[in-house]
């Protein structure tokens, strides 16, 4: 997995514009955009459908409400991930502060788009994912995400996320032993994890 563009191209600065100018249209280009990634995001932090989507639904919120703060230096995704993440771990903490347990079974936003095979294969390697997740603590399940799944370094984790660089590399460290014996007897995790090695 690559990390996303660094430099945003004509459209993408267009877009941001007239999002600030409050044009209804790209503000809804904008979020039909980034959803998918949000919600998947949100989905490997929470416990449950109805948590992810709440937790979706804030950040995307979010996101839109930071649209004046957007400089242009860096790509709509990295941009969006760094608000989303925060927001996320934001939110988790005070549900966890409340005690509040929540459970269900994950089911990913179907795609009319989609190839119904290859949605139904990224559906049971997502939700096999998603249960392996489960197993680690919050900040395991925030910094492996963000550094296997979507490419991100250590550095860059720690500057998403607000932690330090050092929480940022235990977590990790700690995160990937408890992963790696069962990631690595299942192929199509495996593939999710390439830097996950024996």
């Amino acid at each position: 997995m690559t990390p996303p563009e660094n430099s945003p191209n004509l459209d993408d600065r267009r877009l941001m514009r007239d999002v600030r100018a409050g044009d209804r249209a790209a503000q809804e280009q904008l979020m039909t955009r980034l959803y998918r990634r949000v919600h998947r995001l949100a989905r490997y932090l929470s416990r449950s459908d109805v948590e992810a989507d709440d937790l979706t639904h804030e950040a995307l919120l979010e996101i839109l409400d930071a649209a004046q703060r957007y400089r242009g230096e860096g790509s709509i995704e990295a941009w969006a991930d760094v608000i989303a993440v925060r927001k996320i771990r934001r939110k988790l903490k005070r549900t966890r502060r409340f005690g509040w347990l929540l459970g269900g079974e994950y089911e990913e936003p179907a795609s009319p788009a989609a190839d119904p095979e290859q949605e139904a294969r990224q559906r049971s390697r997502q939700d096999r994912l998603t249960a392996l997740l489960n197993g680690l603590s919050r900040d395991q399940r925030v910094v492996l995400v963000l550094k296997l799944h979507y490419g991100y370094t250590a550095q860059e984790v720690a500057s998403l996320t607000g932690m330090s660089l050092k929480a940022v590399q235990y977590e990790i460290k700690r995160g990937r032993a408890r992963l790696r014996q069962r990631v690595l007897r299942d192929d199509e995790l495996r593939e999710l994890f390439p830097k996950v090695t024996p």
